[in-house]
């Protein structure tokens, strides 16, 4: 995907955070999650013989060390911190670069990989969901709309998800009332529909 990205508006919880993220993390972290967001799809989509095992389990193992011993608590996590980037600082779901950002709607490119794959070259159910339920979050985040939670999440599967080539996710918010933020949005391969979802969001004060 293209590096351009539209600018998504935070509300001050949500900027601190990331700012004391950006902050706190040495320059190359975002690259490394886009290593490691890579290395999940290599290895999802590898057959490697035994002396690639044996190597790659010792790299991994060493790597596993050297971070392990710069394990921090909650409040200090960078991993999932960048919300600006298209990845959010996280390789758990797909990244997506926005192209269009409204008030109550959003736009976005996204690229399903290996790593996200159910069977026969089609994405995960799951990991459409889970790709929904991200741009559901940023949305209902937004601006200065508090912070909101998942309540439910229902998602129809209208034809395969391809794998490796450009989607567009669109989410809308389709009503409000109260604490209680109705969500709507669809994911296309070019004029396709391969899925539709709704969501109800809760607002909850930030911690």
């Amino acid at each position: 995907m293209a590096e351009t990205h539209a600018e998504l508006p935070l509300n001050s919880f949500w900027t601190q955070w990331c700012t004391r993220a950006a902050r706190q993390a040495a320059p190359g972290w975002v690259g490394l999650v886009r290593e490691m967001g890579g290395l999940q799809d290599a290895f999802a989509a590898s057959l490697p013989p035994q002396e690639t095992v044996d190597e790659v389990s010792g790299l991994l193992a060493r790597a596993r060390e050297l971070l392990a011993g710069h394990a921090v608590g909650d409040e200090n996590q960078l991993f999932g911190r960048f919300l600006l980037d298209p990845t959010r600082g996280q390789t758990f779901s797909p990244a997506v670069r926005l192209t269009s950002v409204g008030e109550r709607a959003l736009t976005g490119e996204t690229v399903f990989g290996r790593f996200h794959s159910g069977s026969y070259s089609a994405a995960h159910g799951g990991g459409v969901a889970l790709l929904f339920d991200d741009m559901f979050g940023r949305l209902v985040s937004a601006g200065d709309i508090p912070m909101a939670r998942t309540a439910n999440l229902s998602v129809n599967y209208r034809s395969i998800t391809p794998l490796d080539v450009p989607l567009t996710v669109e989410v809308t918010v389709a009503g409000v009332e109260g604490r209680k933020w109705r969500m709507a949005g669809v994911l296309r391969y070019g004029e396709r529909v391969c899925a539709d979802a709704t969501a109800l969001f809760l607002t909850v004060p930030a911690p």
